[in-house]
């Protein structure tokens, strides 16, 4: 299978993968599904591929991988029984949850796991068991739970689910929870209150250069001030604590005026929030 896709450079349809899956080494008595089966095949193929360093065939089967667990496969039973003990907050919480899959899913327990003295433990003191709990649910089933009762005001529950997808360099999460926010932002802001600059440096605080949710805020304040009365005065303490920011504003005030007044719903039927561009499919 290797072989092939060096040939062509693209993962064929899963029923012509011809190669055996140890069930033994995963502790599995019953005949699976057909997409169990998958997903186990593109468990085995994506380590050999780890193996071998090839990493567009690694990035190809991930996208494989979330295309099948969005079918609502549960991988809580397919992972192997290598666990990580995970700490999260001051109250340590604890969670175990398969290093492979970790591994798959976040490029950042990827590097910790190459890297760590005891990759069997790992403390998150800082992060929330909440919204870690709510990211472990996603790993597993490759959906998110419904956010319909979550607020998405910058200072909700939603966007510190965001902040701790960046963190873990999961960007197909993030699209997810964008997606959510964005969706509602766009049904509301005509009866809200204009976009708080505050909100705004605080999103710009936890997330990284280049971050989609950057963009979103920094155009929902330029809609702010341009539509919704936001007096500039608001935004200068931010913009010196920010100088990014400031840029980044007159940048969007710039795309306002070449893409009209809608130009945030423009922009989000293009994906331009977003790290991914295939559809995902909205929260709402």
């Amino acid at each position: 299978m290797i072989v092939r896709w060096m040939y062509h450079e693209h993962l064929n349809d899963l029923v012509d993968i011809e190669y055996e899956v140890d069930l033994e080494q995963i502790d599995q008595d019953e005949v699976l599904p057909r997409s169990r089966q998958d997903l186990l095949r593109l468990l085995e193929l994506y380590y050999l591929a780890e193996k071998l360093l090839i990493e567009d065939l690694k990035l190809q089967i991930c996208d494989q991988f979330h295309e099948i667990t969005n079918r609502g496969i549960d991988l809580l039973t397919l992972a192997p029984r290598s666990h990580v003990d995970i700490y999260v907050g001051a109250e340590q919480e604890h969670f175990s949850l398969p290093m492979r899959l970790l591994s798959i899913r976040s490029p950042f327990f990827e590097s910790y796991f190459s890297r760590a003295a005891d990759p069997s433990r790992l403390d998150l003191p800082n992060d929330k068991p909440a919204t870690f709990a709510i990211v472990a649910q996603w790993m597993y089933q490759g959906r998110l739970p419904s956010l319909r009762s979550i607020s998405a005001t910058p200072a909700a529950p939603v966007y510190a689910l965001y902040y701790m997808a960046d963190k873990f360099f999961m960007k197909r999460l993030q699209d997810e929870v964008l997606t959510y926010i964005i969706d509602i932002y766009l049904i509301t802001r005509e009866d809200s209150s204009p976009f708080d600059p505050e909100a705004v440096a605080a999103i710009y605080r936890e997330t990284t250069v280049g971050s989609p949710a950057r963009l979103f805020a920094v155009d929902a304040l330029a809609y702010s001030f341009l539509y919704q009365g936001l007096d500039a005065v608001e935004m200068r303490p931010v913009f010196l604590e920010h100088p990014i920011l400031a840029a980044d504003f007159i940048e969007a005030i710039k795309g306002i005026y070449v893409e009209g007044e809608d130009f945030m719903t423009t922009r989000a039927k293009h994906r331009r929030y977003h790290h991914c561009r295939d559809d995902l499919t909205s929260q709402m």
